[in-house]
């Protein structure tokens, strides 16, 4: 990836070209920032640019939009849209942020545990793996297999991919990691998580990211491991799990279905050079 001369925030991706990414401006003259950015891009042949987005899906991207009734959670994008608008960008993709308390999700999840668990699928959490490393690194290849068809997807190395998650372990409860195993032993997929420090009076958990393998789509694991989520976070005190970040229209969503309340929304910005 070429990365722009500092202070500038861009970035050339070579598996997202002609699109070009900028990062959020920061300062007293963000238009002239974005300005400057799209003129190193537009100077590297990119005929886009997609904001914000530092360089890459796995790194810091997407506006924040609101609504603001609530502050922030732990890992949480803040970028203002307010620059990018007036610099003439269009939404290019959505995302949001829901919340569901645990009784429903656990409820509507019990017959899919029951029949999942009948049939030798299993759910291991974090401390039934020998190490925070060796967990990371079976993340890694599931990640691998699970995220190349999601929008913008770019690939990450091991190592990069560890510097993501490494920050998180002080906070990691290996109770609210799973990792769901078909009844042959392979690992078919994982839910991540770890509590809102941000604001612990709220009680919220985050569920960061979750992935199913491909090979193992079509059994309801997501959904299945979100269900087992709920049911340990209620076990462990929290009100309620938030689910972070999922991009509007995506599978995803369907987990909540009506089980669920508007915490953010985000936006994907996109701009002709």
């Amino acid at each position: 990836m070429l990365a722009a001369p500092q202070p500038l925030r861009a970035w050339v991706n070579p598996h997202l070209s002609p699109a070009g990414c900028l990062g959020a401006p920061s300062g007293p003259d963000p238009a002239g920032q974005l300005r400057a950015g799209e003129d190193w891009l537009r100077g590297q042949g990119c005929t886009t640019a997609r904001g914000p987005l530092d360089g890459s899906t796995w790194h810091r991207y997407r506006a924040n939009v609101g609504p603001h009734d609530r502050p922030l959670f732990l890992g949480e994008p803040d970028a203002d849209p307010a620059p990018w608008q007036a610099a003439g960008y269009t939404v290019l993709k959505r995302y949001r942020t829901l919340f569901s308390h645990n009784p429903p999700q656990i409820a509507a999840t019990r017959d899919r545990d029951r029949a999942l668990r009948a049939a030798g699928w299993t759910l291991d959490t974090l401390d039934q793996l020998d190490s925070f490393e060796d967990a990371l690194d079976l993340f890694y290849e599931m990640s691998l297999a699970a995220f190349p068809s999601n929008f913008s997807y770019s690939p990450i190395d091991r190592a990069g991919f560890h510097a993501l998650y490494q920050p998180l372990r002080p906070i990691i409860r290996p109770g609210l990691v799973l990792v769901a195993r078909a009844p042959g032993g392979e690992a078919a997929g994982f839910c991540f998580s770890y509590p809102d420090l941000n604001n612990p009076g709220l009680r919220h958990l985050v569920i960061k990211t979750l992935a199913v393998v491909p090979a193992f789509r079509g059994h309801g694991l997501g959904s299945w491991m979100v269900g087992e989520k709920h049911r340990i976070a209620e076990e462990a005190g929290f009100a309620g799990c938030l689910h972070a970040l999922m991009a509007a229209g995506n599978i995803s969503n369907k987990i909540s279905r009506d089980r669920w309340s508007l915490v953010r929304e985000y936006v994907l910005y996109e701009k002709t050079l």
